[in-house]
């Protein structure tokens, strides 16, 4: 089917309770404030030093707030 010229329509039926990951979500901190961690940082989180192994550099602010780690102000 995928060598096909023609259109094709797959449908794959999922359990309801299937979790669809990695995905894309957004965290709600302690004071009500919601973070989207950047499109390379998806759900399940990794944690942060595993992050930052695997991209080579230092994960975006939000990757970490998103985590509950607030960083000072003269980082990244």
């Amino acid at each position: 089917m995928l060598k096909s010229n023609e259109a094709v329509l797959f449908e794959i039926k999922m359990h309801p309770n299937q979790r669809y990951l990695p995905r894309l979500a957004t965290t709600k901190l302690p004071d009500g404030t919601l973070v989207s961690p950047p499109l390379e940082d998806l759900d399940p989180l990794l944690p942060i030093d595993k992050l930052e192994e695997y991209l080579g550099y230092k994960p975006h602010r939000d990757s970490f707030r998103a985590r509950g780690i607030e960083l000072k102000s003269d980082e990244n």
